[in-house]
């Protein structure tokens, strides 16, 4: 089970943690299929909502560690071949995630944005500057975002920076922004491990510009980290600095060593300055007022000559500190010889970011194209009726079953191998989203068109080539297919049965499993069900388990087999009848009253001669079928000779009830002993055993059985004249040819 490594969490609903990464994955998954706000879209988020409400019960935080392809759970490795953990843990890793929480109080459309968040690719979210950065600015307050922080393991050649002119007395911003950069140690609050004590930014620009020029930069990553980290400081310092509340040496420092790189490694660091300052917008105008002029105007002309992308509001930012420039210092080059001045550049350039945000610019001719619709008044609403009907329509409409019948689609019109093999991952894709979603007809549909496309002539798919089935017939999707049962509930049973029995034998060892384990009769009555069903495709799985030393798995598996009606399988269990336990005996006996009667005979008689009772227990359980008068002078024997204890009652009382079935006149003289008789050391049992013989008489020939019976209504026994008056109504009745 999936579960097998949370056993330990104390307080936990260890299934309940499962449905919602199971939730989770889907609901990621349809922010990627379906538009915004379509119907299932919402049912999937409200689903994951839900699920956290209930686990907050238990904790007030849910987090996940993420590895490649597994999740870890408060120091437990979930199940590491479960595909749904490994799918869900292996698109967070590629997001560079390394662990993810969840706190209480998140809603709706918090979850709507954090999954939009998860789409966007590693380097969209570095260039936003990181998962903090993006939390803060989408409103996402209830869920945090560890990343995975590469720059833990760095090497550097240079232990330290010395300059005679620097001031021991300045802050030692510079300081940790070096070392930080060289040794990637720098930590969210942007303290570094180590700080060295002289430094000179024009020195660190020299090293810099040297390492690019000759090995190259290792440490790209690290550049918006550190700017980061360093403008942290820089507040930090100025703030309890008395009159330099814009231009501290932090930020003219920052300023001096961008002045100071090679072109390559300038437009690198204002690019990650950029970034950083627009997620910190209340430092951003006192870091960029310490900036050179020339910088200023440097990085408008990189702006416009697209060198360079910044937002909006740095974008405005620069246009403000450039106006008091000298006229003429930075000119645009946008629409070739045209010269613009700063802000004029800065307002088509907001135009040209606006219009690749697709999500909400809008040109205006489409705009006064859409109010020229709104305005008519030809346009009539929809009734509520004709809404439901439509969205109804919307609902039961799914992109992924359209999807798969237009890969067969191209798939029978012919295709190469090489793109064959990628449709068939696509198609693995989908029967790995229809299982998620419980979508088992379209799964089922799959299954059948892929072996329908194999079966043709033009297939190009190699043998050792094929995927889909390989997939579906795993252990590991059958295992996910039967845990649906227990996430979907028995809304699914019959369309998972129906699924079961398309596959076939795949899935006979992983039910046979179940079936030895569960401890739910509904459950198991349903494997059984499927194994029955399955027939021939399920056989040689059954016969290899018949050597089970759980009787019961035993016992169940013949009762399958019995239902098959094969004769030549009845003969491969002839040899359970030595079977330790009798009530696999007993099942193996019934199999042979239907195809080998003598053998049964002589076996039954075998099994109540036995000196075990639990044996003759079970034997007497099927003794009606026997006709054999050597079988019935046993069962005779053992209701008169054997004990009278409470199990040797029991016993009896089953002996009773067979010979009553086979109905043998002879056996009432025998009964009018039993009760006309006593038994002076066990009155007690001896009574129940007299009162159970005269309620089996109205089984018997009217003939013989009535007389004994008008005997005993006269008895002084009000409970005897009771059972006694009742089955000669029994009689009566059947012999007037009543039920």
């Amino acid at each position: 089970m999936e579960h097998s490594s949370l056993q330990n969490l104390p307080d936990l609903d260890t299934r309940m943690l499962s449905n919602f990464i199971y939730e989770m994955n889907i609901a990621r998954r349809h922010m990627s299929t379906y538009p915004s706000g379509h119907p299932m879209i919402d049912t999937a988020t409200n689903k994951v909502l839900t699920l956290l409400d209930h686990l907050f019960e238990f904790r007030p935080e849910i987090g996940f560690g993420v590895a490649r392809d597994a999740l870890m759970f408060e120091g437990e490795w979930l199940d590491r071949k479960n595909p749904v953990y490994r799918d869900f843990a292996s698109f967070l890793f590629t997001r560079g995630i390394a662990a993810i929480h969840f706190m209480r109080h998140a809603d709706h459309d918090e979850f709507i944005r954090l999954n939009l968040l998860l789409r966007a690719e590693r380097a969209e979210i570095q260039e936003y500057g990181g998962y903090p950065a993006l939390l803060e600015s989408q409103r996402i307050n209830h869920v945090k975002i560890v990343p995975v922080d590469y720059r833990s393991f760095t090497t550097v050649e240079e232990e330290r920076i010395t300059n005679g002119d620097y001031d021991a007395e300045r802050e030692p911003l510079w300081e940790n922004f070096l070392f930080g950069m060289m040794e990637g140690v720098i930590d969210p609050e942007g303290s570094s491990l180590y700080m060295p004590t002289d430094f000179d930014p024009r020195l660190v620009a020299g090293i810099l510009n040297r390492k690019s020029e000759g090995q190259g930069m290792t440490g790209k990553e690290n550049y918006d980290a550190v700017i980061t980290s360093f403008i942290s400081q820089t507040s930090t310092a100025s703030s309890g600095s008395q009159g330099r509340k814009h231009k501290g040496p932090g930020n003219e420092g920052l300023g001096d060593l961008i002045s100071a790189l090679n072109p390559e490694l300038r437009r690198q660091f204002l690019n990650s300055t950029f970034r950083t300052l627009d997620t910190q917008q209340g430092k951003a105008e006192a870091v960029l007022q310490a900036f050179p002029e020339e910088l200023i105007l440097d990085s408008l002309k990189q702006v416009n000559q697209q060198e360079m992308q910044v937002s909006n509001n740095i974008l405005n930012l620069l246009g403000k500190l450039s106006k008091h420039q000298e006229k003429g210092a930075a000119r645009s080059n946008i629409q070739g010889s045209t010269s613009l001045d700063n802000l004029e550049a800065g307002k088509r350039m907001r135009m040209i970011f606006r219009e690749e945000d697709t999500g909400l610019f809008i040109p205006e001719a489409y705009q006064n194209a859409l109010n020229t619709i709104v305005s008519t008044e030809q346009i009539s609403l929809l009734k509520t009726e004709e809404m439901e009907s439509l969205r109804a329509t919307l609902d039961s409409q799914s992109v992924e079953r359209q999807t798969s019948a237009i890969i067969f689609e191209i798939m029978s019109s012919g295709t190469e191998s090489e793109l064959e093999s990628t449709l068939q991952r696509n198609l693995v894709d989908l029967a790995r989203f229809f299982l998620e979603t419980g979508d088992f007809i379209a799964l089922q549909d799959l299954h059948q068109r892929w072996i329908d496309y194999l079966n043709h002539d033009e297939v190009a798919t190699f043998f050792l080539a094929e995927e889909v089935l390989e997939t579906l017939h795993s252990r590991e999707f059958v295992v996910e297919t039967l845990d649906a049962l227990d996430r979907f509930g028995s809304d699914k049973q019959e369309e998972v049965r129906n699924y079961i029995l398309a596959v076939g034998s795949p899935f006979a060892d992983e039910l046979i499993n179940r079936l030895a384990e569960t401890e739910n009769m509904a459950v198991r009555r349903y494997y059984m069900a499927c194994l029955k069903e399955m027939g021939r495709n399920a056989h040689e799985a059954i016969l290899e388990r018949l050597n089970d030393e759980r009787w019961y798995l035993v016992r169940n598996l013949i009762i399958v087999l019995a239902q098959h009606q094969h004769p030549a399988l009845v003969k491969q269990l002839y040899s359970l009848v030595d079977y330790p336990h009798p009530r696999v005996r007993q099942e193996v006996l019934k199999l042979m009253y239907l195809y080998n009667r003598p053998r049964a005979e002589r076996q039954l008689l075998e099994e109540l001669q036995s000196q075990n009772i639990s044996a003759q227990y079970y034997a007497a359980q099927i003794a009606d079928r026997s006709q054999d008068k050597a079988v019935q002078r046993q069962l005779l024997k053992i209701l008169r000779d054997g004990p009278l204890n409470e199990e040797g009652l029991e016993l009896k009382i089953q002996i009773l009830r067979a010979l009553s079935k086979i109905g043998d006149a002879g056996v009432v003289s025998f009964l009018e002993g039993l009760i006309n008789s006593g038994n002076l050391l066990h009155p007690k049992f001896f009574r129940r055993l007299k009162l159970e013989a005269i309620k089996t008489l109205g089984c018997y020939p009217s003939k013989v059985a009535s007389p004994l019976l008008e005997q005993l209504v006269k008895s002084t026994n009000s409970e005897i004249i009771s059972i006694a008056t009742e089955q000669l109504r029994i009689l009566r009745r059947r012999a007037n040819g009543e039920s």
